[in-house]
This record gives C-alpha cells, sequence and structure tokens, in this order.
C-alpha cells in the first residue's frame, strides 16, 4: 500500500516540511516486516502554516523544490511537489530535472514538464504516472489540495491495480 499519512500528519499539525527528499524519508521494517513504516526526517528548514514567509530566503533542495518555493513562498502544496519528486526519482532512478546549473534548475521547475515516467520505464502504469504529473503540476492549485487527498488517491489506485491484477490472473 502506498500513501502520503506521513505527509498529511504533519499538514494536519500545521507544519510544512519544505525539504521533502529521498533522504528524508526513512522506510522501517521491525520483526514482522510488512507493512513498513515511513518516518520523515529533518525538520531542520520546517515551519509552521502561520509563520510568514522570510523575505529573499530559499530552503530546500533544488532538485525537489515547487515553483513558489523558490520563489521563498513555501507552502503544504508544496510538500506535495517535494513528494512527488521523491516518487519520481524512486520510480525513474534520478530527479525530474537532473541535469543543469542550479538556476537550470528553476527554470525546469517553473516551465517544462518532466519526461514522463512511462517513457523512462514502460512496466509503470500510465495511471501512477498520471497520479505524479498531478503531484508536479507548476501551480500549487492544479496539484492535490492536500496531502490527505493525494494519500486517498494513492490507496485507490494500489487498490485498483490490485483488483486489476487479481483479474488479469484469474
Amino acid at each position: 500500500r502506498i500513501d502520503a499519512g506521513a505527509l498529511a500528519a504533519l499538514h494536519n499539525a500545521g507544519i510544512t516540511h519544505c525539504d521533502i527528499k529521498p533522504d528524508n524519508v526513512l522506510v522501517l521494517y521491525d520483526s514482522m516486516g510488512w507493512p513498513p513504516r515511513v518516518k520523515v526526517i529533518d525538520f531542520g528548514v520546517a515551519r509552521f502554516a502561520e509563520e510568514a514567509p522570510s523575505e529573499n530566503t530559499i530552503a530546500g533542495t533544488p532538485c525537489y523544490m515547487a515553483p513558489e518555493q523558490w520563489r521563498g513562498q513555501p507552502q503544504s502544496k508544496s510538500d506535495v511537489y517535494a513528494l512527488g519528486c521523491t516518487l519520481y526519482f524512486l520510480l525513474a532512478g534520478h530527479c525530474p530535472f537532473p541535469d543543469g546549473t542550479i538556476s537550470q534548475r528553476l527554470i525546469d521547475h517553473q516551465s517544462r514538464e518532466p519526461k514522463r515516467l512511462e517513457q523512462i520505464r514502460p512496466e509503470i502504469k500510465a495511471s501512477l504516472g498520471d497520479i505524479v504529473r498531478k503531484m508536479l503540476a507548476k501551480r500549487p492549485d492544479d496539484r492535490y489540495q492536500s496531502a490527505a487527498e493525494l494519500s486517498q488517491a494513492l490507496v485507490d489506485w494500489g487498490q485498483s491495480d490490485t483488483s486489476n491484477a487479481s483479474r488479469t490472473e484469474a
């Protein structure tokens, strides 16, 4: 099961992480093995929702930063974008815009669409690629409106994918 429950819990507590990336997501297995527990770590640049953005301060990791975060205006939907970049990395083996200078990455995050996951890895279902593309929408209002909404989309996708696989095998 894939979901965004850890991110939803942060946002429900009024916290925007501002640096979601593979290095800040731990997957822990206990003696039972499954399901693993996911922990989000490194709150060094996190902020509370009611905090005003610091003027002229950009914090985060360039490969995973949302367009509005590059402008110093992070919000919870910026974390959804960063989680989309993280999922893209996990599926493609590299972040959406892996090449170029930091300035070029800024431009890419603002204006370019990353290569479709299904083109990089044909075994990835288009329906999962659609979810990641929505997470990576340039405008925050075009993304999932909350981590909880994203989490439900991922759970629904996982259940749909499982039932489709079962029907195919039958």
